[in-house]
């Protein structure tokens, strides 16, 4: 064997050991498991040709030297990217999920529901429940329930009578909660029903509206279109679950339009909750976290390039007045059926997808050849400062919330939320 072959021979086991091992931390990191199993399968045939031309050519301690420098740029490439990772985690600024703490709830609670939607599931968050995010599901279906969801984070310093019952479920609309299920994500009844009725359920928390107004479906259109607001948006065939909201129209004015539609059924659904079903337990609505930044945004990420290419400045102040506008008429509607809100933006401003100072959202989320239906959801970090919310709040509120002081009787609008700037949590 002449030296020029063994020296083209080092160099392809190394390139190929280099791949895998970078294709495996970023795999690992992207949770883009099925481009790291076609690596996978590409890189075995690959080592198995040159293991059978190298053992015919060659005596077998060439063959396991050969073996040897694969396995070896193997944890090179792996060391080299998890490094890089673990850089790029610091620069953001944003801790782990395990520095953040969740403070037990000091109110008694015997009973908790955790209602709502994609936001509160923990939607992007895996593992899922077994029950919920089954490896053969198809990958926009089922409730897709986290373990590491803010409703499974929630701790109490007094324990609870009964497992609390997690009832949320991605793609949940204002509908589902009541009066129709969610079949095609494996949910057959509604979120609410009799096992999770009465008066013995002491705390409630839900996040609703957003399928409603079509955030998803918002987000992707500005992806797609370069001049999305003025654009004509279509929100298609509407099944009878869903909340009837206007036909095609330029993006900003369906928006406008939209939003009293979907926040007079919202209304509905709280009044029910408050005064039929659910009289005597305390119901916190979360408000959105701001999903996307304004001013400027980091593109330390690949993923935050894509999207800050995509939604340029003026979209991007768009739709975080959209989730603003969102969360203030969420907010007036609870207080108008005597419900809590609490708003989690306190901790979120600068830390949205592609904040200045962090990601406490997902951005754009690769999985395999699409995107990860968690992209613009809260991530672990996120969850895990959204159970801090609500535990904050409700540690400095151990009665609910007064939106008009009694000393203030004339008051026209309600006090500005727990959770926003003008009102902080002591957290």
């Amino acid at each position: 064997m002449t030296r020029q072959s063994e020296e083209m021979m080092r160099r392809v086991a190394f390139g190929t050991g280099l791949v895998l091992g970078v294709g495996l931390a970023m795999g690992f990191h992207l949770q883009a498991w099925s481009w790291f199993a076609l690596l996978c399968v590409v890189t075995l045939v690959l080592l198995i040709w040159f293991a059978i031309w190298v053992r015919r050519k060659h005596p077998l301690r060439r063959l396991l030297y050969q073996l040897g420098l694969i396995v070896g740029s193997v944890a090179i490439g792996t060391a080299v990217s998890v490094l890089g990772i673990v850089l790029s985690s610091l620069l953001e600024r944003v801790p782990p999920a395990e520095f953040i703490p969740v403070p037990e709830i000091s109110s008694p609670v015997r009973r908790y529901v955790a209602l709502g939607d994609s936001y509160s599931a923990g939607e992007g968050v895996r593992p899922y429940t077994h029950e919920t995010g089954k490896p053969g599901n198809e990958r926009r279906k089922g409730c897709h329930r986290s373990e590491k969801s803010y409703a499974m984070l929630l701790q109490f310093a007094t324990p609870l009578e009964q497992p609390r019952q997690f009832r949320a479920c991605s793609g949940a609309r204002i509908g589902n909660v009541l009066d129709f299920p969610q079949p095609k994500a494996g949910s057959y009844t509604p979120q609410v029903d009799n096992e999770v009725r009465g008066d013995r359920v002491d705390l409630i928390t839900l996040t609703l509206g957003g399928n409603d107004l079509r955030f998803a479906d918002i987000l992707e259109f500005c992806f797609l279109n370069g001049n999305c607001l003025d654009d004509t948006f279509d929100p298609g065939e509407r099944g009878p679950d869903e909340t009837q909201t206007p036909r095609a129209a330029p993006l900003r004015k369906w928006i406008r339009t939209a939003l009293p539609v979907v926040m007079k059924r919202l209304h509905t659904l709280l009044h029910e909750l408050r005064y039929e079903t659910h009289r005597h337990a305390r119901i916190v609505v979360i408000g959105y976290p701001q999903l996307l930044p304004t001013g400027k945004a980091s593109s330390r990420l690949i993923s935050c390039s894509v999207v800050l290419q995509r939604y340029d400045a003026d979209e991007r102040d768009a739709l975080a007045e959209l989730s603003e506008d969102v969360n203030e008429m969420i907010y007036e509607t609870a207080v108008a059926n005597e419900v809590e809100y609490v708003n989690p933006n306190q901790f979120w401003y600068g830390r949205s997808a592609c904040g200045s100072l962090g990601h406490l959202t997902n951005a754009l989320s690769p999985r395999g050849l699409s995107v990860d239906p968690g992209s613009f959801h809260p991530n672990r970090v996120g969850q895990r400062v959204l159970a801090r919310t609500i535990a904050c709040y409700l540690n400095q509120y151990h009665t609910p919330f007064q939106p008009f002081p009694p000393e203030r009787p004339l008051r026209i609008k309600p006090l500005p939320a727990p959770g926003t700037w003008l009102n902080p949590l002591k957290c």
